[in-house]
């Protein structure tokens, strides 16, 4: 389970799903970017809902779309099903 591992483990998991999901360069590369700032983000906590959506939060005010598209993101990497 991923919550028993570290974040480093988790995260190049998560790059690994990236890479088997995203067809698109760009779409892969943005999605990288947003995990390294989510990974910047947690620190030394583990991933979880309530992190994850605290860090959408502080996009609320960009254009829209923006944070529903990192939203889909950060979904598509099973990060919202993390247990609280």
């Amino acid at each position: 389970m991923l919550k028993q591992k570290s974040n480093e483990e988790v995260f190049s998991h998560y790059n690994s799903e990236l890479v088997l999901r995203l067809r698109s360069a760009r779409d892969l590369g943005n999605t990288r970017n947003l995990l390294f700032k989510f990974r910047k983000y947690l620190g030394t906590n583990s991933p979880s809902p309530k992190l994850a959506k605290s860090l959408l939060a502080q996009y609320a005010d960009h254009k829209p779309g923006h944070s529903i598209a990192m939203l889909k993101r950060l979904a598509s990497l099973n990060i919202f099903t993390f247990p609280p």
